[in-house]
C-alpha cells in the first residue's frame, strides 16, 4: 500500500512537471505530424507563426490527466515490482542479461495500466492542438490498440533503462542534476524507439474518418514514403528532453521529501523498516553495524535507503 500511495504522490509530481515544460513543443510536434500546413515547417517558424499562447492549446487534458495516467504507471510499476519479488521465478535474471524478469514484467502492467486512462486524455490533446471538435462519448477511445502499443514498449524500455543505468553505472551518475540526465536520456530513447507508432496513433486520434490503423500505415507511407514516420521527431525529441529531464527532477525532489534515498530505484523499503524496528527493539544487545546489515542488500542504492533508514531510527 506504501509504494502505491507515494508511487502514485510522485507519479503525479512527474506529470504535472512534464506537462507545463513540454506542452508547446508537443504541440508543435503533433502538428507537423497530423497537419499538412506545418509538414514544412521548422520549430522557429511553427513556433513563430503559433505564439506561446497558443502553443499551449489543449494542455487542460494532459495537464490533469498526465498528473493521473504518469501517477498510476509509477504507482502500478511499484506495486507489480514489490508484488512479482515475492514470486521467485521472477526475481530471477533473463538468461544473458543483467535484468530481473520482474522489471520487464512490470514495464508491461503498468503501460497497460497507463493506457486505459491515456488513450481518451491524448485523444481529446490531440483534437485541441489540431483544431479540430471534441469527439463525441462513443468515440472516446479512438486509437486505443496504438496508445496501448506504444505504452508497452514505452514504458517497458524507460524502466529497463532505468534499471540498466543504474546496474552499469552505480557511481558515474550522482551529482545535483543527474536525475535530469538519467530522465532525459531515458525517456528520449524510449521515444525514438516508438517513434512510428506514435506518428500513426497521431494522425489516427486527429482524423474524424474511420480507419484501421493498417490502413493509417499505408496512407502515411503512400503520401510521405518511409520519412513519414518520422514526422515531427526533432520537436519530439526536445520535448521529451526538457519536459523528462525537468520531471525526473521534480520526482527525485519528491522522493526526498520522503527522506529516504533520493534514487527512483523501487526497493522493499518495508523490508528495511523491519530491520531497524529489529535495531531500535534489541535495547540491552550491541547493535549490529550498518556494515554488516547493509551486506545483505543488492545495490548501492538500497544502501544508500538503509543508511537514511537507520539514521532515522535515532531522530
Amino acid at each position: 500500500a506504501s509504494e502505491l500511495l507515494f508511487g502514485g504522490i510522485c507519479g503525479v509530481a512527474y506529470g504535472f512537471t512534464s506537462s507545463i515544460v513540454g506542452h508547446p513543443l508537443d504541440t508543435i510536434k503533433t502538428r507537423q505530424q497530423t497537419l499538412s500546413e506545418f509538414h514544412t515547417l521548422t520549430i522557429r517558424q511553427a513556433w513563430r507563426e503559433t505564439g506561446l499562447v497558443e502553443l499551449y492549446r489543449g494542455i487542460t487534458a494532459p495537464l490533469i490527466g498526465a498528473t493521473a495516467f504518469r501517477g498510476l504507471m509509477f504507482a502500478t510499476y511499484a506495486s507489480a515490482y514489490t508484488w512479482f519479488g515475492h514470486h521467485g521465478y521472477f526475481t530471477g535474471k533473463i538468461s544473458g542479461t543483467h535484468l530481473e524478469k520482474r522489471v520487464v514484467v512490470s514495464g508491461v502492467v503498468a503501460g497497460i495500466a497507463r493506457s486505459f486512462i491515456e488513450t481518451p486524455l491524448e485523444l481529446v490533446k490531440v483534437r485541441q492542438q489540431t483544431m479540430q471538435p471534441i469527439p463525441m462519448l462513443k468515440q472516446i477511445f479512438t486509437g486505443a490498440s496504438m496508445t496501448t502499443m506504444r505504452n508497452l514498449f514505452l514504458v517497458t524500455n524507460f524502466f529497463v533503462l532505468m534499471d540498466s543505468a543504474n546496474h552499469f553505472f552505480p557511481k558515474d551518475l550522482d551529482g545535483p542534476f543527474a536525475p535530469f540526465f538519467k530522465g532525459a536520456t531515458r525517456a528520449t530513447i524510449s521515444w525514438w524507439m516508438v517513434w512510428p507508432i506514435e506518428v500513426i496513433k497521431n494522425v489516427q486520434q486527429k482524423s474524424s474518418k474511420d480507419l484501421t490503423s493498417w490502413q493509417r500505415i499505408e496512407r502515411i507511407y503512400h503520401k510521405h514514403g518511409i520519412r513519414g514516420f518520422s514526422r515531427g521527431l526533432l520537436a519530439g525529441t526536445l520535448r521529451s528532453i526538457v519536459a523528462n529531464g525537468a520531471a525526473m527532477l521534480a520526482f527525485c525532489h519528491c522522493q526526498r521529501a520522503r527522506q529516504i534515498a533520493p534514487q527512483i530505484d523501487i526497493v522493499d523499503v518495508d523490508q528495511v523498516h523491519k530491520t531497524v524496528q529489529r535495531r531500535q527493539t534489541t535495547v540491552f544487545m550491541p547493535a549490529k553495524s550498518f556494515d554488516e546489515i547493509a551486506a545483505h542488500t543488492k545495490s548501492q542504492n538500497q544502501r544508500h535507503q538503509l543508511e537514511a533508514a537507520l539514521e532515522l531510527s535515532l531522530i
